[in-house]
């Protein structure tokens, strides 16, 4: 197995590969790159996930030679705005899951049924997904970034805000930066309980986000893409 480190990717997610690895005994490479370091990638165009993954996946080729490389990408995946797809062909990377026409609502289906581990987790998308194109963001960006949506998740922990009963995974949510100096936290629900809006309105300035609006949706994925 292979991940990517690197100040786009939140530390929570890094730090739950590496406990997914041990559990099931699986071997782990830590792969770091900064993808701020290719000007195509940092300014942030709308085939910023394009230059992204041809960079990235250069880096994993690099990293483990003629070893033929998978990754997650699904059927899903193809009902949406996605440049970086176009990097992963480019690249000869193989996505098992999409080739066999498995659909998201599949594969937390097939995980269910064997036993897989958080089989409801949301999807994780970097913390670049979370500026609006044309905004350059920072490592320190990120960093502020991940530690905020840290705390965020604390909050929907503590008021029980699940995907569903018994299901210890938290709605998803993401906090945007949609132009410089406006904020805002998009939860997939439909109504948000006063007292947990309270308490992530102080979350979120404890954490330099004070200003950040809160707006429930129906629909996270794509929020940038008009999809």
């Amino acid at each position: 197995a292979l991940h990517v480190t690197g100040p786009h990717i939140p530390a929570r997610e890094t730090a739950w590969t590496e406990h997914c690895a041990a559990l099931n005994k699986l071997p782990l490479t830590l792969v770091a790159a900064d993808p701020l370091d290719d000007p195509l990638v940092a300014e942030n165009s709308r085939e910023r996930c394009y230059h992204c993954k041809k960079a990235l996946f250069a880096v994993l080729q690099k990293a483990t030679g003629d070893t033929t490389l998978c990754d997650g990408t699904n059927a899903s995946d193809a009902d949406g705005y996605r440049p970086g797809l176009r990097a992963l062909r480019e690249a000869g990377i193989v996505s098992p899951l999409a080739e066999a026409g498995l659909a998201k609502t599949d594969i937390r289906a097939l995980a269910r049924e064997s036993g897989m581990d958080r089989p409801e987790q949301a999807a994780q998308p970097c913390l670049f997904t979370r500026f609006n194109y044309g905004i350059r963001p920072t490592c320190k960006d990120f960093a502020a970034l991940d530690t905020a949506e840290a705390a965020v998740e604390q909050v929907l922990r503590t008021h029980s805000l699940f995907v569903a009963e018994g299901v210890a995974e938290v709605i998803p949510f993401r906090l945007r930066i949609i132009q410089p100096g406006e904020t805002a936290l998009h939860l997939r629900l439909a109504a948000l309980p006063d007292a947990a809006k309270k308490d992530l309105h102080v979350a979120l300035a404890a954490h330099g986000f004070e200003k950040a609006h809160i707006v429930p949706l129906t629909r996270l994925s794509g929020y940038f893409d008009g999809v």
